[in-house]
């Protein structure tokens, strides 16, 4: 497999995890509803009425519409450029796990310490392959 076979899995498994969470949202949206504690009207305009666990949800399925933005972009570029590199695959394929326990955390017991250590290591993967990106296209 190439850097870039790579680095396109590792966007298929940041894609198939937004899927996920947005899937997830969603069914346990409808279960919640089932239960008739909260009334259509109380959801309307804001979703403040959900219980908690269901605002983890919430807040999991903009989070991976945040950092990532940032990673498919650098993919794409990269690709497109012809500055794909195996330092920048690995840290792709390393930002995609990260975000994959992410959300394991955050839907799970939501440890924020814990939850931040492994943002900051997505943050930091996503800073290496932008330097790596930089790197490649003006001194490479």
């Amino acid at each position: 497999m190439t850097p870039q076979g790579v680095m396109i899995f590792a966007v298929f498994v940041q894609v198939g995890l937004s899927i996920w969470a947005i899937i997830s949202l969603g069914m346990t949206r409808i279960a919640e509803l089932k239960k008739r504690e909260i009334a259509l009207a109380d959801i309307a305009v804001s979703t403040d009425a959900y219980p908690e666990r269901i605002r983890q949800y919430e807040r999991n399925v903009q989070n991976q519409f945040e950092l990532p933005i940032l990673f498919f972009a650098c993919v794409c570029l990269a690709i497109s450029l012809s500055a794909a590199n195996w330092i920048m695959a690995g840290f792709a394929l390393a930002f995609s796990i990260s975000r994959l326990i992410h959300r394991h955390i955050h839907v799970g017991r939501n440890r924020l310490q814990t939850m931040f250590k492994v943002y900051a290591f997505g943050l930091f993967c996503i800073c290496v392959m932008w330097i790596g990106l930089a790197y490649e296209i003006l001194l490479g």
